[in-house]
């Protein structure tokens, strides 16, 4: 198949939906495949695929790149992707123990608003708190890594959330809001 007459938007359609049915994060992918998370998402949007990264993806998983392109890997069974994938894993540097690991969070994985809400729920939002401290808290109770600007991403969509200007120059610290207020607004 020439990769020039590949949809690059289908491929990240079909990569997302592969990705979703097996039950990875972006972050457990990329942890998996060596490709990070931002460079997954783009592929998935369609945006920015390289197609080396693609088709390194695509051999992790052990299928190609044709098959992802044509979906034909629909009649592959979720324990089959799993076998070319422990196949795959003996080749990088990952061990056995972290790939279990990865394959257990994947079948509790919830996204990132999903964790600000349990961290708000919690209580642990209840002050104000930069970003790289719900990260690390988000890491500590839950045991997921998430990107900064994602968490950044899910407190700014969530509406019991106000945002006020942090100690820091440049960053701002978020707390739960008791009534549904308006955001305040950055001053400086």
């Amino acid at each position: 198949m020439a990769k020039k007459t590949l949809d690059r938007k289908q491929l990240g359609q079909h990569l997302q939906e592969l990705r979703v049915r097996l039950g990875y994060s972006l972050v457990s992918l990329s942890s998996i495949t060596g490709v990070s998370p931002a460079t997954i998402s783009r592929m998935e949007n369609g945006s920015q695929i390289t197609l080396n990264k693609l088709e390194l993806v695509c051999r992790v998983l052990g299928i190609t790149l044709e098959e992802l392109s044509k979906k034909s890997y629909i009649n592959i069974s979720t324990e089959q992707f799993h076998a070319n994938i422990k196949k795959q894993i003996r080749k990088l540097p990952l061990s056995s123990a972290a790939y279990k690991t990865i394959n257990e969070k994947a079948q509790k994985f919830h996204g990132p608003s999903y964790l600000v809400k349990m961290s708000i729920e919690d209580g642990y939002l209840n002050q104000y708190r930069e970003v790289r401290e719900v990260q690390e808290h988000i890491q500590s109770k839950y045991d997921t890594r998430i990107v900064s600007s994602i968490i950044t991403n899910a407190l700014k969509r969530n509406k019991q959330i106000v945002y006020a200007p942090s100690e820091r120059t440049n960053y701002l610290k978020y707390k739960s809001a008791k009534e549904k207020t308006a955001r305040k607004k950055r001053t400086e």
